[in-house]
């Protein structure tokens, strides 16, 4: 059976640490192209929508999604449960959802739909990762 509590966690890991990493990512790169805050619309998004830019902003949410997976695969052996790779897993698939349901119901989406399905894929693949990455918790012996 699943631990809900290690999927909430892992889940607020990746969607929080994806959104907040790529809030940063946007500021450092618009700082880089020296666009100011009263830049035009459409620099803006260009300059988000470059190859460079979306590029590292997806590898950022691979590594949210492993972070994501590890911490839950990691309370799932905590609390005993032999299945953490289940548990990364599940971790990520919120995210996912968001993510595809963003794109497809965009007017105008960021990425093609076929990108956008095998990022999902290697989403789930890093969060399953992160998960088979987790030990047990060894308590230390006390004498």
């Amino acid at each position: 059976m699943l631990n809900w509590k290690a999927i909430l966690a892992g889940a607020i890991v990746d969607f929080a640490g994806t959104y907040l990493a790529t809030i940063i990512l946007a500021l450092l790169w618009m700082g880089a192209l020296k666009l100011g805050v009263a830049a035009d619309e459409a620099v803006t998004t260009n300059a988000l929508r470059s190859p460079l830019f979306l590029a590292v902003s997806v590898t950022v949410g691979w590594y949210f999604d492993y972070l994501g997976g590890k911490i839950a695969g990691h309370i799932a052996l905590k609390h005993a449960n032999p299945q953490p790779i289940w548990h990364g897993l599940a971790a990520v698939i919120p995210g996912v959802v968001l993510a595809l349901v963003d794109s497809f119901g965009s007017d105008d989406p960021q990425f093609p739909a076929w990108f956008m399905v095998a990022c999902c894929a290697v989403s789930l693949v890093c969060g399953g990762c992160g998960a088979a990455q987790a030990r047990p918790v060894q308590k230390p012996e006390v004498s």
